[in-house]
């Protein structure tokens, strides 16, 4: 009897016009996704080898204090997943400069086009957990009540079915409805991604397509088995429409957005700014502790001075080592205290996060949100994991510049100083007036019998001037890597929100049970 009322629901839903809309509109929602997916994929791997490329010429052009100095700029590669979900990758900064001053994450891809941070992006997980979950309440809100309001439910329930298999035929039968507008553009868009040969996916990227797919058949099924409950408790379709759709706001719409404000409260975290405006107290603390310092210590040193003793020029060296000893003392002591600030910062905001992905979690679209997310490697941890990678990238390119610097001293930056000699003079033969050449005699003096007199001059090149027409050689230059999280470490990550997600449904499905045994069909 289960297979017989499945089959009567999915038939009935298949001639109906409300099927058609949905199956149109979801159609060219999910090949649009994955279209516009790809396209911004492509164009994220142009710019990411782009600016790799443009970074490489600008070091061998430089010398190797500029690779102290001004740094190198990693980029960020762009997720395979992100062409399908999105996540953060868009709204977070994708690349850093790596150098003698700490690594800072910067330029997002909503900073040179603000247009995606007023509409959003259109990728697939955008589609699934907005506007499929919406279909699959269209679809399944008069299940029940519709049933009852045109006096068919009594009849069916008269036969020899009952309550359960008549239940479970029509979430079977709806759920197929479901599913069928979404497995037809995904296999028509699968194809197209599998033809796009300068994407890279290789099979660990098809794996984590799949169990995204799969993800988001789960969740689209929490949304129809609540749809079937709602209409469980109701008489009148009109009236499960309108309790659905306020569901519907506040799980997608209202919860996700609302977290974070109340996390802000349960645990508060310093913004950016404060952050920024705390180091800048600590900076200029130390600047006058330092002044004090050093103008202790002098005092100290010229009181123990015998009155008509002081030698200036020993007294002075006595100064600078001073001031050096007190600055470097300062300069690591501040140091440290701007790095304690900024890790408490990092502390607080990660608690704060942590706060609002659990309050957020009541809503299946924010469990489904983080599992995709993490399967896709485009969750917010994905920033962490960046800067961590930058860190660890420093150390190594730290130590390849300070060794070259120490093979290459005279292109090491600064200044190069050169010696050149020229002749002036005589009249007689052979006289080279104006010839210039290495060497030559002491400054201003004449060469003996020879008419002619040479010069000797220092001559300032500076580190540039001096590889002038030479390229560094960058080739054992460390390379920054981003590889992705294991899929067995992005698994354990969604795994949480994916039991989340079933719990709902178990949920649902219980109450569904309990609702429809005691529904009156009249």
């Amino acid at each position: 009897m289960i297979r017989h009322v499945a089959a009567k629901e999915l038939h009935e839903a298949l001639l109906s016009p409300k099927f058609v809309v949905i199956f149109v509109v979801s159609s060219v929602l999910v090949l649009l996704s994955i279209y516009t997916g790809v396209e911004r994929y492509r164009e994220d791997l142009r710019a990411h080898r782009l600016a790799e490329q443009l970074n490489l010429d600008s070091l061998t052009q430089g010398t190797w204090s500029d690779m102290l100095t001004s740094g190198s700029t990693v980029v960020r590669p762009p997720s395979p997943l992100s062409l399908v979900v999105g996540g953060v990758q868009g709204v977070t900064g994708r690349r850093a400069k790596v150098g003698s001053e700490a690594p800072e994450v910067r330029d997002s891809r909503v900073m040179h086009h603000p247009i995606f941070a007023v509409f959003g992006e259109l990728d697939l997980a955008f589609v699934i957990a907005n506007v499929l979950s919406l279909f699959a309440i269209l679809l399944a809100f008069d299940t029940i009540s519709g049933e009852k309001e045109r006096g068919t439910l009594k009849l069916l329930l008269s036969g020899k079915a009952s309550r359960a298999e008549v239940l479970v035929g029509k979430m079977l039968g709806g759920y197929a409805t479901l599913v069928v507008p979404l497995a037809i553009p995904l296999l028509i868009g699968a194809l197209y991604i599998a033809l796009q040969n300068d994407l890279g996916w290789g099979s660990e990227a098809w794996l984590r397509f799949g169990l995204f797919l799969l993800l988001g058949l789960v969740y689209l099924a929490v949304f129809f088995v609540l749809t079937i409950l709602v209409s469980s408790l109701t008489s009148r379709p009109a009236t499960s429409f309108l309790v659905l759709l306020l569901l519907w706001v506040v799980m997608v719409a209202i919860t996700p957005r609302t977290s974070v404000l109340v996390a802000s409260q349960i645990t508060p975290a310093p913004s950016y700014d404060e952050m920024l405006v705390e180091q800048d107290n600590i900076s200029r603390q130390q600047r006058d502790k330092q002044m004090q310092r050093v103008g202790e210590e002098l005092q100290t040193l010229f009181e123990r001075q015998a009155p008509g003793q002081v030698d200036p020029e020993s007294f002075r060296q006595t100064m600078d080592e001073v001031q050096a000893r007190i600055r470097k003392e300062i300069r690591s002591e501040t140091e440290m205290l701007l790095s304690e600030v900024y890790a408490d910062f990092e502390r607080r905001q990660l608690a704060m996060a942590a706060t609002a992905r659990s309050l957020s979690r009541v809503s299946p679209t924010s469990a489904f949100t983080f599992a995709s997310q993490a399967l896709a490697g485009t969750d917010h941890e994905s920033q962490q994991r960046f800067l961590e990678a930058v860190r660890t990238y420093r150390n190594d390119y730290l130590a390849f510049v300070y060794e070259q610097m120490g093979a290459n001293p005279d292109y090491a930056g600064g200044v190069v100083v050169g010696m050149t000699s020229t002749r002036e003079g005589g009249s007689g033969p052979g006289s080279g007036g104006g010839e210039a050449s290495e060497g030559g005699a002491g400054a201003g003096e004449q060469a003996p019998g020879s008419g002619r007199r040479e010069e000797t001059r220092m001559v300032f090149v500076t580190a540039g001037q001096a590889q002038q027409g030479q390229e560094l050689d960058l080739a054992a230059m460390p390379h920054f890597l981003l590889a992705m999280p294991r899929l067995s470490v992005a698994v354990r990550a969604a795994n949480i929100d994916l039991a989340i997600l079933l719990v709902i449904l178990a949920g649902c499905l219980i109450a569904s049970y309990a609702a429809f045994r005691r529904y009156d069909p009249r």
